[in-house]
């Protein structure tokens, strides 16, 4: 990614340092979930949850346990994603994947010892009521908004919905409680039940699911412009799951593809954040 502002690599370096004070220890285990959960990493997710809180109005240093917690759970996906089961890919990040550089039982052990750790950091580090409200998805996705379009200093007509992979539903879910001025949607999916159907297509996935996320519903009643990017090489959200809501979708919509891309690196093309700089452009134009 180029021209990134000068705050990213502080914060990517303050979100380091807490995972490395998370991660520690020798066992075999330990070890593993520090190979990948200290791996090198752009943190965009974790950027983006301290910039939501300086933008309500926290201290940067507040949230840091939570950027650290979120980038503690993606570690954990990443490992699991490349697992001989999944996607049985050899390197993740330039480096061996976890289950090559240990061994495939490690490997899921260390995955779910870091969304062990990321739960936990969650609740040591901030009081109960407020870490069962940052577990939370949907309803804080919309008290976001909220708190956004209440400051002088934010223009609530010019707030675009955001959102990538399960995010995108948080955002399809704003966006259609809220009057947005738009959707950038990466990697959306129209159903929960639909994508696990794929994945797991022996399962009764429609009755395990808690939450089913039916963004594809919501999407018919929704009028605001759309920006979808998908990967095509995409295998965790096939294409064709994005395009049954960008089809479902009601308001002016455009399709961006990009060539080569997959699920976990399809934020590194130069492509995405263009299409997404000119879309908040004509936003910022057109209220």
């Amino acid at each position: 990614m180029k021209g990134l502002p000068g705050f990213f690599a502080d914060y990517q370096g303050r979100v380091s340092a807490e995972i490395g004070r998370l991660v520690k220890g020798s066992s075999p285990v330990e070890r593993a979930m520090a190979y990948t959960a200290t791996a090198p990493s752009k943190q965009v997710r974790a950027v983006l949850t301290i910039l939501c809180a300086e933008l309500c109005g926290g201290p940067a240093a507040r949230a840091i346990p939570a950027a650290a917690s979120i980038e503690l759970v993606h570690a954990s996906s990443l490992i699991l994603d490349d697992l001989p089961a999944m996607d049985d890919a050899p390197l993740r990040r330039g480096l061996p994947a976890n289950h090559l550089a240990f061994d495939e039982s490690t490997a899921i052990l260390a995955a779910f010892g870091l969304l062990n750790l990321a739960y936990a950091t969650f609740a040591r580090s901030y009081e109960p009521s407020l870490a069962a409200r940052l577990a939370t998805l949907t309803s804080d996705a919309v008290a976001l908004f909220d708190a956004l379009a209440q400051r002088d200093d934010v223009d609530a007509q010019r707030i675009v919905a955001f959102g990538r992979s399960l995010g995108t539903a948080m955002a399809v879910h704003v966006a259609g409680a809220r009057p947005v001025a738009g959707a950038i949607l990466a990697s959306p999916f129209d159903s929960l039940a639909a994508v696990g159907r794929l994945h797991y297509p022996w399962l009764p996935v429609s009755l395990l699911l808690r939450h089913r996320f039916d963004s594809a519903l919501l999407a018919a009643h929704i009028r605001i412009p759309l920006l979808v990017i998908v990967g095509d090489r995409d295998a965790i959200v096939p294409p064709s799951r994005s395009r049954a809501l960008f089809d479902a979708w009601a308001g002016p919509k455009t399709w961006q593809v990009v060539a080569g891309a997959n699920h976990d690196d399809l934020g590194a093309s130069d492509l995405f954040w263009d299409r997404v700089v000119n879309f908040l452009r004509a936003r910022a134009k057109h209220p």
